[in-house]
């Protein structure tokens, strides 16, 4: 008999496994095996829908338009993109800190940014697109504004070289005695003088009729428009402008007060006429600021925070 050599002998022992194996599953009374489930296949809405497109590629570089200086408005462009249609968002940073969100384009300078760098963050977003971000070049330290008058003297209303009609607001200097404002018929004190003796931000309106307005041991004074959106915090004495420099709401100081604190809600800017008064210490005090009030004046009250 002829003998079968060693690797052939192999093949054929595994060939009559599977030959068995293939018989076993048909042997009457044999147990037989499940049928294997079939392979789970994914679904394809699903993965159609996680489906997104890269993100749009930046072309062009958004940069910002517009005078650094508080009371100016700086202008994000939008830079150029790869996919055209796309949504825009703005976020803007005050040295490096983000201080407004916004899909305008346009950012007020106050003088919160005086001093400060200002940059912006373009935020673009597709739908079936990743979104991507494009930063704007920074700007140099923002200048303070341009004043519309300042000095002691008497300033003539709304002619060529006097003092518009409006309303404006002035720091007071440093080591500043006081402030005195006041409107007259003539070049002179023939009318009333209002004070300050206190720090801060002191505020004044002309009005149509006024003639004159005086003004001595003042710093120089700048037009409310450029002080900028309403804030919700107030940093210490002064007079503010609700709507343009003080939003709206209930706000609380910062701290117990260790002395007496003072603070009234105007019905105008210049210090005339009686006005609601609330004057407490040794506990934070409350003030609901309304529209209906033109102007809300704090002392010795310390910072104040919008809380509604």
């Amino acid at each position: 008999m002829r003998l079968l050599s060693r690797s052939r002998s192999r093949l054929l022992a595994a060939g009559s496994v599977a030959l068995l194996v293939g018989l076993a599953v048909a042997l009457p009374g044999a147990a037989t095996a499940a049928p294997a489930a079939p392979a789970a296949s994914a679904a394809p809405a699903a993965a159609a829908s996680a489906t997104v497109a890269p993100a749009p590629r930046l072309v062009t570089k958004p940069t910002l338009v517009g005078i650094a200086r508080d009371g100016k408005t700086l202008t994000a462009t939008l830079g150029t993109w790869s996919v055209p249609d796309l949504h825009y968002h703005f976020i803007w940073y005050r040295s490096g800190r983000v201080v407004l969100e916004s899909s305008s384009p346009h950012y007020a300078l106050s003088g919160w940014d005086t001093g400060h760098t200002l940059m912006a963050r373009v935020r673009v977003s597709k739908s079936g697109y990743a979104s991507a971000l494009a930063q704007t070049p920074t700007t140099g330290s923002i200048a303070a504004p341009q004043p519309v008058f300042s000095g002691s003297g008497f300033f003539k209303v709304n002619v060529p070289g006097g003092v518009p009609i409006g309303v404006y607001y002035m720091q007071m200097l440093p080591n500043a005695a006081d402030c005195g404002v006041g409107e007259s018929t003539t070049p002179s004190w023939d009318g009333e003088r209002y004070f300050s003796y206190m720090s801060g931000q002191l505020i004044m309106e002309v009005k149509k009729g006024d003639k004159y307005w005086g003004v001595e041991g003042c710093g120089p004074w700048y037009p409310i428009g450029t002080a900028g959106p309403a804030h919700t915090s107030i940093p210490g004495d002064g007079s503010y402008r609700v709507g343009s420099q003080l939003a709206v709401g209930t706000y609380v100081t910062d701290k117990k007060q260790g002395g007496q604190c003072a603070f009234e809600y105007r019905s105008e800017a210049n210090e005339v006429g009686d006005y609601d008064e609330s004057i407490g210490h040794g506990d934070r005090l409350t003030a609901v600021v309304t529209k209906s009030t033109f102007v809300f004046w704090t002392r010795g009250c310390g910072s104040w925070t919008k809380v509604h």
